[in-house]
């Protein structure tokens, strides 16, 4: 599951075919199509096997994604299916992925809003049906924010990152339990469910300015730990320094 994540090919080159492949099967299965996407323009279905993605060979998912790290926006893109004697190609042209729009914030100051619940879960809550049992603000991504948290409680911290030039972000969170990362609406990290110290990422082009983002996490019984990282343009891979991270009292958005 982790190798989409890792090569992201669609993220690293900007482009968006709409296609989720079977990562496990013998072959490369989709598995979904994208409404709207360029597969679902082009005439592609789940439960077509994919054997051909341009000049390449394809026998599996990871084919599927090697094959696509040299596509570009707007090259037209021979996809081949499989149909027994006869295989049938497919052109799908891949769509540009624009850049996140920055936010307009006003009010900034350093630092995170957080809310804290009590309970026991073995994912992560719906935590806009729930009551918080403690709120106020944090400078950065800090499990010990609620003193009574004990072992079985959950938070939610949200706020602004300052991404300082236009790009490619690659966002991580390593937690146990489990933890999620969203940029604005969009889920971006998906460490959730019960586990042990797990790392895991995701990417996403910014424009230069401030973004939205939140952050859930669960503890249940045993060990606990939650450290949010990123790179990017200028940026090695490191945890989110508080410098990067406002609330607003304030807030306007595009």
């Amino acid at each position: 599951e982790a190798f989409p994540q890792l090569v992201d090919a669609e993220a690293r080159y900007r482009f968006r075919l709409g296609l989720d492949v079977d990562m496990t099967a013998p072959a490369a299965t989709i598995l979904a199509v994208a409404a709207g996407s360029p597969a679902e323009e082009a005439g592609l279905m789940t439960g077509n096997v994919i054997v051909k993605v341009g000049d390449m060979p394809v026998r599996n998912g990871f084919d599927f994604h090697l094959a696509l790290i040299d596509c570009k926006p707007g090259v037209p893109l021979p996809i081949e299916i499989d149909r027994g004697r006869k295989p049938k190609l497919f052109t799908v042209v891949p769509r540009e992925i624009p850049l996140r729009p920055a936010e307009r914030v006003s009010g900034l100051a350093n630092g995170l809003n957080y809310s804290a619940y009590a309970g026991e879960w073995n994912a992560l809550p719906e935590f806009d049906q729930l009551e918080a049992a403690h709120s106020g603000t944090t400078d950065t991504f800090n499990l010990d924010v609620w003193a009574e948290s004990g072992e079985q409680f959950a938070l939610r911290f949200t706020g602004y990152i300052h991404a300082p030039q236009p790009g490619l972000y690659h966002f991580y969170t390593s937690s146990d339990d489990g933890s999620r990362l969203w940029i604005g609406d969009q889920l971006i990290v998906d460490n959730d469910g019960t586990h042990g110290s797990v790392e895991h990422s995701g990417l996403i082009r910014l424009e230069a300015g401030q973004h939205r983002i939140a952050v859930g996490y669960f503890q249940g019984p045993g060990g606990k730990s939650l450290s949010v990282s990123w790179e990017g343009p200028g940026i090695h891979k490191q945890e989110i320094p508080a410098s990067a991270l406002f609330v607003a009292n304030e807030e306007g958005t595009n």
